[in-house]
């Protein structure tokens, strides 16, 4: 083989090494129609904290509950980072399934792209349950290197629903206090603070009858001579 040949030949097997490390395999086609994600309506919810079910007690200076009210779904958040540099992922509410990925061994998953992200050029691969299906969810499915992969950090599903807590305040037994039962509402929202927000005094009768507070039905069953108080509650607002 003379030298003009061989140059030939070397310039062939790098010019094939130089294609071959540059090809991505990919396993998309476009899908229409494409996937609308479902919206998700704004709802409310309401924790007692620790959780007040049944009978309870309390003696003077005990809180009787502390509640935390919740607004989730007021928007969609991306709970995942791209662990390479090709984030961050634009507003969740942006991202429609444009592909269909199948990984030849009979997975069949949606690419879901954004017209905010890469111009819809890269997608998150997702499975029935919106998780990331594969070990490197992020895929290019279009441009010059379509099928081009990167990974994730996070758990769980792709995209998460926002809670947004309104409100977290609770109540406090403060004893008798002439012919009234005192009760301190308290705002919880730091929980390095406690600052008493406003004292409701109540008869013994409407203590046994029952009273609301911002929400929350108090009922009372007994007082002792100790004044310890035994008492339910209902959230009449929200869900506990």
């Amino acid at each position: 083989m003379d030298k003009l040949a061989r140059i030939r030949l070397f310039c062939a097997i790098g010019l094939a090494i130089m294609v071959q490390g540059c090809t991505h395999v990919s396993y998309t086609s476009p899908l229409y129609p494409p996937i609308e994600r479902e919206k998700v309506g704004i709802t409310y919810k309401s924790d007692f904290d620790p959780e007040k079910r049944g009978e309870q007690s309390a003696s003077i200076g005990d809180e009787i509950f502390v509640i935390r009210r919740y607004v989730i779904g007021e928007r969609v958040e991306t709970r995942y980072k791209a662990l390479d540099d090709i984030g961050p992922f634009p507003n969740a509410n942006t991202w429609v399934g444009t592909h269909i990925y199948d990984d030849k061994q009979g997975g069949r998953y949606t690419v879901y792209t954004s017209l905010l992200f890469y111009k819809g050029a890269v997608g998150v691969i997702l499975d029935k349950d919106g998780e990331p299906a594969t070990r490197k969810p992020l895929v290019q499915v279009a441009g010059g290197k379509i099928g081009r992969r990167w990974r994730l950090q996070g758990t769980g599903k792709f995209f998460s629903l926002s809670n947004v807590l309104l409100e977290a305040w609770g109540a406090r037994y403060g004893g008798k206090r002439g012919e009234s039962y005192v009760f301190e509402i308290l705002n919880k929202k730091d929980a390095n603070v406690t600052e008493i927000i406003q004292s409701v005094q109540v008869t013994e009768a409407d203590f046994l009858k029952g009273f609301t507070i911002k929400g929350v039905f108090v009922k009372g069953l007994s007082i002792d001579r100790q004044g310890v108080i035994r008492y339910s509650l209902q959230d009449v607002r929200g869900n506990s």
